[in-house]
């Protein structure tokens, strides 16, 4: 996302003129009903380029807002289109786009707040027509390519012509080669669809944001964990129940996706199982180098991604048992029962949080009673 550098184009927007040459920042400011956002000038007074009716409901609290900042949000658009002129099944509404960029100014996103990109993996002729002129009135660029689409019909994909116009007129990025899947703990992309309104890309946008410190990320709240496979980690007065429907068992997974910050940290918890199932507690899930930490009836494993056992711990098969894990770099320490084991392991190229899976005869479950990440 950059700032735009034309002054002369935002001349006379909602009333409001632009005058002598912008600076580089742009700012947001909350005002009575209304958001606005604002182009200081050289001389002091700053200008308007959109006012928009402020909506609560698009405010991040101040956990969230705090992981915004820390992160990039990466949205990657299709096509832009008015209704009465479709370009296809994947194209978003001028109208839905203009709503979503109100929606993103509205919660902190884009000039002067969080970091925002705004992608069009194909430059399709919407986007200079349809999409740059909405863009520009919040005072924003985007990112897109020259690359060709095979069989793209004629007319539907920019010339050179027009993608030069695109970089040299409106400041957009243009790559030469198709544009890559944006990867790293501090992207947050999400693939905006026809099927989007503001609201839903709104959750969508929070539900992607990155995982909050591992001493601060809520393990005992349910609300923190994303079921994979099965039903839903369920809580209890005694803590955390994941029970499992079906023989393929249940997994949970705490910060899905979202904890690729995550390294070095320490878990403790005591747990209990059914008597015929097994139970797993996955360290570093979601990185490159998950760790496994099996819990059966008489004895805890730990096993590598290639199902290498790299230690066994034996407990009684029956009651309530307790495990401590701690991950530094290449070596975890693991005591279960006040068994002790010190463990080599491949350090991961990422990081990744915890994960809880069940396997047995459905109706099984494994109980969490205390769980502390630190």
């Amino acid at each position: 996302m950059a700032v735009r550098g034309r002054p002369a184009l935002m001349a006379g927007l909602m009333g409001a003129a632009v005058v002598g040459p912008a600076l580089a920042s742009v700012g947001l400011s909350a005002v009575g009903d209304r958001i606005e956002i604002l182009r200081p000038q050289a001389d002091g007074v700053a200008a308007f380029l959109v006012r928009t009716p402020h909506d609560p409901t698009f405010a991040l609290d101040a956990a969230d807002a705090e992981r915004a900042h820390a992160s990039t949000l990466v949205l990657d658009y299709p096509d832009v289109r008015p209704a009465e002129r479709p370009g296809g099944s994947d194209a978003i509404t001028t109208a839905a786009f203009e709503r979503q960029l109100a929606m993103l100014a509205q919660a902190g996103f884009g000039p002067g707040g969080a970091p925002l990109e705004i992608r069009f993996p194909r430059a399709t002729t919407g986007v200079w027509r349809y999409a740059e002129p909405v863009l520009s009135r919040y005072g924003l660029t985007a990112t897109t390519t020259s690359a060709r689409e095979p069989g793209a019909p004629s007319g539907y994909l920019l010339n050179g012509r027009e993608l030069a116009a695109l970089h040299l007129g409106s400041g957009w990025a243009v790559s030469d080669t198709p544009l890559p899947r944006p990867s790293g703990p501090a992207v947050n992309r999400v693939a905006v669809g026809p099927g989007d309104d503001e609201r839903s890309l709104f959750g969508r946008i929070v539900a992607g944001l990155p995982a909050p410190a591992p001493a601060e990320s809520g393990p005992m709240l349910p609300g923190s964990w994303t079921p994979t496979a099965g039903n839903a980690l369920r809580t209890s007065d005694e803590g955390l129940r994941l029970r499992t429907a079906t023989p393929g068992g249940s997994t949970s997974r705490l910060w899905a996706g979202r904890a690729g910050a995550w390294s070095d940290y320490a878990v403790s918890l005591t747990w209990s199982l059914s008597r015929t199932a097994t139970g797993a507690v996955v360290l570093r899930d979601g990185s490159t180098e998950p760790l496994r930490v099996v819990l059966g009836q008489g004895a805890v494993r730990v096993v590598d991604v290639r199902e290498r056992t790299l230690a066994v711990l034996g407990i009684d098969g029956r009651g309530r048992h307790a495990l401590d894990a701690r991950l530094a770099g290449d070596r975890l320490e693991i005591t279960v029962d006040g068994a002790h084991a010190v463990v080599p392991v491949a350090r991961p190229d990422s990081g990744g949080a915890l994960a809880l899976r069940v396997d047995g005869a459905p109706g099984t479950e494994l109980l969490v009673r205390r769980l502390q990440v630190t």
